[in-house]
């Protein structure tokens, strides 16, 4: 699967680029606390996995990821998703 970049290029889709992410932002909110943080990683990067897979994409923009990400970390911590 192809991920299409802001800018219009077209990269290999990698999990753990969405891992890093939602790690860096944890953080940002969280310094102190990093007990919950690789649960809550290991989780969404599960559950963005599952959602692409179900919907069979052959390509997706950076910003249905983001999307994607967003709707899976609002119920767990919506300071993270924002």
């Amino acid at each position: 699967m192809e991920v299409i970049k802001r800018d219009g290029r077209r990269v290999d889709f990698d999990i753990n680029k969405i891992k890093v992410a939602v790690r860096k932002a944890y953080v940002e909110v969280y310094p102190d606390d990093l007990s919950y943080c690789e649960h809550l990683v290991e989780n969404v990067s599960a559950d963005v996995m599952e959602e692409i897979n179900d919907y069979d994409f052959s390509e997706i923009t950076i910003e249905q990821i983001q999307d994607i990400v967003e709707s899976h970390l609002m119920p767990s911590d919506g300071k993270v998703a924002k």
